[in-house]
């Protein structure tokens, strides 16, 4: 959960939006995207090497940097979303 965190509190908030998603081999990856564009996440499916894509933060909301990662409720949601993604798919 530590490095979880750590992961969630090094993004920029402000300054993009961001795309968490979980790889085939249970890497976590946080992507910043651009901020004119809010993702599609069928289209990030189809095109990253992931296992599950959770639907976008948009930016400037608190979902991602220092203030999310201090929100425990809000990081106990995230990391237990991850694991049930990937307990849901038989890992």
């Amino acid at each position: 959960m530590e490095d979880f965190k750590a992961l969630i509190a090094a993004a920029d908030d402000e300054g993009s939006h961001h795309v968490l998603s979980l790889a085939f081999d249970g890497q976590v990856h946080l992507t910043p995207v651009d901020r004119k564009v809010v993702p599609d996440v069928v289209w990030l499916q189809k095109n990253r090497e992931s296992l599950y894509v959770f639907p976008p933060f948009a930016r400037a909301n608190d979902y991602v940097g220092p203030q999310a990662a201090a929100n425990s409720a809000w990081m106990e949601d995230l990391y237990s979303g991850l694991v049930a993604e990937w307990e849901a798919r038989g890992f």
